[in-house]
């Protein structure tokens, strides 16, 4: 991995779609908002991703991350964003450009702007900030690969439970899948049709359709790391 140079100073998504009275990107206006994030979605590298996650959080999260931590999942009008037909960034993509802003920004900035955005993602898994800052420097100061650094990230020990220990993440999701699957074969589609109206019917239809796309995107990359990752409860022959 060379050593890249600063990323670019980041246009304004202000200057793509306007400002709203409280000087926040006005999240009421969701055809530019969608406009916006397509446009900047179709660059690439760090710099593109810092973009697009600067204009998500100043338009629902007030700019905060911690916001869009608390609330992302359950903000109306983010997941109403995440759901719109015209929006061409999977979900994944916009979820990995929110999480490494986030790390961005809270790494040191001579090794966030040395990381190109194939090692921002493969470090945010890391939680433990020493643990992240330490491997960091080292893919800076060594030229790791971004395979290279992968393998480091699967190698770490356990990170320390706080508190009692939680059910992870995707295994809570999971059950929320199952959950939307189940209502969603249960459900009188002609007769909800014929209340909604063919043409958003077909929205809601192509909208859930990303939505499954993104999920298999997320679950071939989960498959790609257990491949390598070893199984404690199975002893080497």
């Amino acid at each position: 991995m060379s050593t890249s140079p600063s990323p670019p100073a980041l246009v304004s998504p202000l200057a793509l779609i306007g400002d709203s009275p409280e000087g926040h990107v006005a999240a009421d206006r969701p055809d530019s908002l969608v406009l916006a994030v397509n446009s900047i979605a179709r660059g690439e590298g760090l710099a593109a991703a810092l973009e697009l996650a600067e204009l998500l959080l100043d338009a629902f999260f007030d700019g905060e991350p911690s916001a869009w931590r608390d609330e992302g999942g359950t903000h109306a009008g983010f997941r109403a964003l995440l759901r719109d037909p015209a929006l061409e960034p999977s979900t994944s993509t916009i979820w990995y450009a929110l999480g490494v802003w986030e790390q961005y920004h809270a790494l040191p900035r001579e090794f966030a702007d040395a990381l190109s955005l194939a090692h921002h993602r493969a470090l945010l898994p890391v939680r433990d900030a020493a643990r992240k800052l330490t491997l960091a420097k080292a893919a800076t100061r060594q030229g790791w690969s971004k395979r290279r650094l992968e393998k480091e990230v699967r190698a770490l020990p356990d990170e320390p439970a706080r508190g009692r220990p939680r059910t992870p993440g995707f295994v809570r999701a999971a059950a929320r899948v199952r959950e939307g699957l189940a209502e969603a074969i249960a459900a009188p589609f002609p007769d909800e049709v014929r209340r909604l109206g063919a043409r958003e019917a077909r929205r809601a239809v192509k909208a859930l359709r990303d939505d499954i796309q993104a999920l298999t995107e997320l679950l071939e990359g989960w498959e790609n790391t257990l491949r390598d990752t070893p199984d404690p409860d199975r002893s080497e022959p």
